[in-house]
C-alpha cells in the first residue's frame, strides 16, 4: 500500500492509504466502530479511518463529516471521513491506515477501471467465494475473465491462479527460510533430547543395586516404572518452564533481529501448549524408560550384584545416539559455511554497473507527493532536473550525478512492448542521458541519448528506446538500431543497444531492459561521491534538498546496502541463525560427550588400573579413550555430508547465480567438529590415563 501525505488543517502526517469499492466490508469483517458496512464507502470520496489514525488526526473530536485532503499524483483529492474502524492486527496481511472509495477523478482514470498495471500500486482483487465452491472449480473460468478484459493475447501467455488468504503471509514472504528456521531449531532440540536420554541411559547403571535394594524391601515392577518415567518427566516439564522464562527474556531482542513483532502468548496458543506437552512427554517417556522397563524387570539378586557391566547393547544405542547428534552439529555448521560463501559471492559479483559509493536521493518523488509542486508545477521541476543535478555537483566531492525511475539492482518498472506485432512483456527504466556514464555501462551498438535531444523534446514527443542484449535477442532482431518499439500510446524508434545490467535480485535470471526518455517518471536523483569526509557531504547534501523542498524530510540510500537489505536481509538472517543454532548443538552434543566420556572413565576404572599396571602408557590409555569417543565423531561426519549437500543444493537453486559446493567447505565443517569434540573428551582421557592405579584397583 502506497504511504502519502494525508492532511487535515495544520495536521500533515504520512499514512498508508488504500482505494476499495464498497464492497470492500462484504468480503471482509472489518469491525466499525462508527458507520454501518452497508453504507461507509457507498458514495465517490468516502474515508474509513483506523481508530489509531483517527485518534492521530481529531484526539477526541468525532471525525464523521471531517474532511482530509490527500496530495498524490495518483489520489490527489479531498475525502469525507464516514467511519471508523478497529486497528488492524500488527501480524496482518492486510495493512492500511485509511480505507476510501475513489473520487470522480480517479474513477473516471483508465488505471482504475482497466485492467493494467499501474507502477508500484498494483490492484489486488479478492474474492468471497459462496459456501462448497472450491478454487480449483472457479480457476479454468479465469481464462475466459481475461480474455474478455485483457484479449486472447495475454490469455494465451498468462495464466492466473487463486491463492488462499490464509496463504498469503507466507507465500509473499521467504517460505523454505521458515522452514529452515523450523527444522534447525528441531535439529537443537532433538540434540538436546538424545543428550537428555543418553545420559540418562548412562545414569541408570548407578542405580541398579538402588533398584534391586527397593525390590527386596517390597517395591514392584509397577511402582519402579511410576517411579523413574515421573522423574524424567519432572525434569523434562521443569526444563521446559525454564525455557519459557529464557524466551521471555530473550524475545525483545529476537523481535529486532528478525524484524517482526512476535509474542509467544497472542494469538491462539492452543497448539503451542498441546505441543510442548507432546514434546515433554516425549523426552520424558523416552530418557525414563530404559531403567523403568529394563532395569526395574531384573530380579534383584541380579541386580544387586551388579549388571552394570553391560553391555554392548546399551553401549551400541548410545554410540549411535553419539553418532547421530554430531552428525546434526556437521550438517549447520556446513549450512552456515554455504549461507556465508553464497552471500558473500552475491555481494561482490559484478552487477554490470557500478554501484559503490553510489547514494539515491528520492528528491523528485518526494517533491511530487508532498504536493510542494504539484500538478503543473509538478513537471516543470522534474523538467528541471538538470538545475538540480548542477546544484549537486557543486560539491567537490560529489563526483556525477543522474536522475531515474528506478534504481538499478533495485527495482524497475515492468510493461507490454509491442514488437513487430507481437506483445512482450518487458522491464524498463525512465533516464536522463548520464546514465550510462554514471553506471559504467557499456554501449555494444548505436547510441545512447543525448542532452539536446532530451532538452528539445516533451514527454509526448516521439520516443526513443535504448536496448540491453538480453532484450535483443528475446525480440530475435539482428540489427535492433532503428527497429520500432510500442509502450501504450508511445512510439519511437530503438538507438542503442548496452551491455546487460542486474535489475534485481540474483536469484532471477538476467531480464529483457529497456531504457527510455520519460521526464515525466524521473523520481529520484542519484551521486556518486568520495568516501572521505562523508558527515560534511551529508550536511551539504541536506542544505540543497532544502533550498528545493524546504517542507520535504530529506533522507538518502546508499545504493550498495540498499540492494543488500532489500534482496538479501533474509538470507543474511538465515546464515546468522544457522552459526548461532550450530554453535549451539555443539555446544550441547559436546555437554553430552563429556557426560559420557565421564561415565566411560568411570566405568573403565579397574581395566585403567590393570593396564598401567602391566606397562600402558598415559598415551595409550588416551588413545584408548579417544578410539571409543571420538570414532563416532568421525562417523557423524561421513554420514552428516551427503544430506549436508543435498540440503544446501536445494537452496542454492533458488539462485540463478550461485557458488558451486567445493569438497572444502565439507571437511571444514568435519574438522572443527572433530577438534572441538577431541578438546571436550581431552580433560577427562587426561584424567584418567593420570589417576594412580593402586586407587583405582581400589574402587569398588
Amino acid at each position: 500500500m502506497p504511504v502519502l501525505q494525508i492532511q487535515y488543517g495544520e495536521r500533515e502526517f504520512d499514512q498508508t492509504f488504500c482505494l476499495a469499492d464498497a464492497s470492500v466490508f462484504e468480503v471482509f469483517d472489518f469491525p466499525l466502530r462508527k458507520g454501518t458496512p452497508e453504507t461507509v464507502l457507498g458514495e465517490a470520496a468516502s474515508v474509513v479511518l483506523t481508530q489509531k489514525m483517527a485518534e492521530r488526526f481529531f484526539g477526541d473530536e468525532d471525525p464523521i463529516g471531517k474532511v482530509l485532503s490527500v496530495s498524490d499524483p495518483y489520489f490527489e483529492g479531498d475525502f469525507t471521513v464516514t467511519g471508523v474502524m478497529e486497528n488492524l492486527p500488527r501480524h496482518s496481511t492486510i495493512r492500511f491506515d485509511c480505507l476510501a472509495s475513489p473520487t470522480p477523478r480517479i474513477e473516471s482514470n483508465k488505471r482504475w477501471n482497466q485492467w493494467i498495471r499501474s507502477g508500484y500500486r498494483y490492484i489486488e482483487i479478492y474474492v468471497l467465494l459462496r459456501e462448497g465452491v472450491s478454487a480449483s472449480a472457479l480457476e479454468p473460468e479465469l481464462q475466459d475473465i481475461i480474455q474478455q478484459h485483457m484479449g486472447k493475447e495475454i490469455r494465451d501467455r498468462d495464466a492466473y491462479r487463486l491463492q488462499s488468504l490464509a496463504d498469503i503471509h507466507l507465500q509473499r514472504g521467504d517460505l523454505k527460510t521458515v522452514y529452515a528456521f523450523g527444522c534447525a531449531g528441531a535439529f537443537v532440540l532433538l540434540i538436546a533430547g538424545i543428550n537428555f536420554v543418553n545420559l540418562s541411559t548412562a545414569r541408570s547403571v548407578r542405580r541398579a543395586r538402588e533398584v534391586g535394594v527397593r525390590k527386596v524391601v517390597g517395591a514392584h515392577q509397577r511402582q519402579l516404572i511410576k517411579q523413574f518415567l515421573g522423574e524424567s518427566i519432572f525434569l523434562a516439564l521443569l526444563s521446559t518452564v525454564l525455557a519459557l522464562g529464557l524466551i521471555e527474556l530473550a524475545f525483545p531482542y529476537f523481535n529486532e533481529f528478525v524484524q517482526k513483532p512476535l509474542s509467544l502468548w497472542k494469538g491462539n496458543t492452543g497448539p503451542m501448549i498441546l505441543g510442548l506437552i507432546g514434546v515433554v512427554l516425549i523426552v520424558g517417556i523416552s530418557a525414563g524408560s530404559y531403567p523403568a522397563f529394563f532395569l526395574s524387570a531384573f530380579h534383584p539378586t541380579s541386580v544387586i550384584k551388579g549388571i552394570s557391566g553391560a553391555t554392548s547393547g546399551r553401549t551400541r544405542l548410545r554410540k549411535g545416539l553419539v553418532i547421530f547428534q554430531f552428525a546434526i552439529s556437521v550438517v549447520l555448521i556446513i549450512a552456515t559455511g554455504v549461507v556465508y560463501q553464497q552471500l558473500n559471492y552475491l555481494h561482490h559479483k559484478n552487477l554490470g554497473f557500478e554501484r559503490k559509493q553510489t547514494l539515491l536521493i528520492p528528491i523528485f518523488q518526494v517533491a511530487t507527493r508532498k504536493g510542494h509542486v504539484w500538478g503543473k508545477e509538478g513537471d516543470i521541476f522534474k523538467w528541471r532536473y538538470n538545475a538540480v543535478k548542477a546544484a549537486y555537483l557543486k560539491h567537490p566531492k560529489i563526483l556525477a550525478a543522474t536522475v531515474v525511475n528506478g534504481a538499478p539492482g533495485i527495482w524497475a518498472g515492468l510493461s507490454l512492448f509491442r514488437a513487430d506485432g507481437q506483445d512482450w512483456r518487458m522491464k524498463y527504466y525512465p533516464v536522463d542521458e548520464d546514465f550510462l556514464s554514471f553506471f559504467n555501462i557499456e554501449m555494444v551498438a548505436g547510441r545512447f541519448f543525448t542532452r539536446a535531444y532530451m532538452e528539445a523534446h516533451t514527454p509526448r514527443d516521439s520516443y526513443q528506446f535504448i536496448l540491453n542484449e538480453t532484450a535483443v535477442k528475446q525480440l530475435g532482431w539482428d540489427n535492433p538500431i532503428g527497429k520500432t518499439l510500442i509502450k501504450g500510446n508511445m512510439t519511437g524508434q530503438v538507438i542503442g543497444v548496452i551491455k546487460d545490467f542486474h535489475t534485481g535480485s540474483l536469484r532471477n535470471k538476467q531480464e529483457a531492459t529497456v531504457l527510455m526518455k520519460n521526464h515525466h517518471n524521473l523520481k529520484a536523483l542519484m551521486l556518486k561521491i568520495r568516501p572521505e569526509d562523508l558527515p560534511e557531504t551529508v550536511n551539504f547534501l541536506e542544505a540543497t534538498w532544502e533550498q528545493f523542498i524546504p517542507k520535504g524530510t530529506f533522507y538518502y540510500l546508499f545504493l550498495d546496502d540498499w540492494i543488500d537489505n532489500v534482496h538479501y536481509a533474509g538470507d543474511r538472517r538465515l546464515g546468522k541463525i544457522f552459526a548461532t543454532l550450530g554453535g549451539l548443538a555443539i555446544f550441547v552434543a559436546c555437554l553430552g560427550l563429556f557426560g559420557l566420556a565421564m561415565f566411560s572413565s568411570e566405568q573403565r576404572t579397574k581395566e585403567i588400573g590393570i593396564r598401567k599396571i602391566l606397562g600402558a602408557s598415559t598415551g595409550n590409555i588416551v588413545r584408548l579413550l579417544y578410539g571409543e569417543l571420538i570414532l563416532p565423531v568421525v562417523i557423524a561426519n561421513i554420514l552428516a555430508w551427503p544430506f549436508a549437500y543435498y540440503t544446501m543444493e536445494r537452496w542454492l537453486q533458488d539462485f540463478a547465480y550461485r557458488i558451486n559446493l567445493n569438497l572444502g567447505i565439507f571437511i571444514f565443517g568435519g574438522v572443527l567438529v572433530f577438534v572441538i569434540a577431541l578438546t571436550t573428551v581431552s580433560y577427562q582421557a587426561l584424567k584418567a590415563a593420570n589417576a594412580n592405579p593402586i586407587d583405582a584397583l581400589r574402587y569398588e
